[in-house]
């Protein structure tokens, strides 16, 4: 699991992801509204960008909430260590396979929107490192330590979620 999490959080460093990314020669063809999907660089335009990364959150929170009908968090706050580590570790592997589908590649954005992408992709990597620690917390039941890790988790939770929300995204769930 530190390995995975440890490739995962190297990967969000360097900004790369895999499968799935967006052409590299990106094309100037209009979406469904009308609106072009490149400005006059050649970089995905702020609507395209906001709706490609919209459309990977709804696929992703979708697989997850199919997935997953018992919550890691409710688990640990029953007492119920065991469980809870085997839910959060099944849920951060559909989660970090996710990661490496993100379509777009922070190089095709205008620099504000790279800037803003590249934050929310360090935040991501945080939250996921943060996750591997409550999960070691989980594993030895320790319940002080559980709760201390939590409130980090909380923290960098709410840290993401401002960023995704500053950046335009109206739903991306952790």
């Amino acid at each position: 699991m530190k390995a995975i999490a440890l490739a995962c959080v190297v990967l969000v460093m360097a900004g790369c992801s895999s499968g799935g990314a967006a052409p590299a020669t990106p094309t100037s063809q209009p979406d469904t509204a009308g609106a072009p999907t490149t400005d006059a660089s050649g970089n995905l335009s702020h609507d395209e960008f906001l709706r490609q990364l919209s459309e990977w959150c709804k696929a992703k929170d979708a697989d997850l909430a199919a997935r997953f009908k018992a919550d890691y968090e409710q688990a640990a706050a029953a007492g119920r260590y065991k469980q809870a580590a085997q839910i959060l570790e099944a849920h951060q592997a559909v989660v970090q396979g996710w990661e490496l589908r993100i379509p777009i590649e922070p190089g095709q954005l205008a620099d504000d929107d790279e800037a803003a992408f590249r934050q929310y992709l360090v935040l991501t990597g945080r939250l996921d490192g943060l996750l591997v620690d409550y999960d070691e917390a989980l594993k030895a039941k320790a319940a002080d330590r559980v709760q201390r890790v939590a409130g980090r988790v909380a923290k960098a939770r709410e840290d993401w979620t401002q960023q995704a929300t500053d950046m335009g995204l109206e739903e991306c769930g952790a």
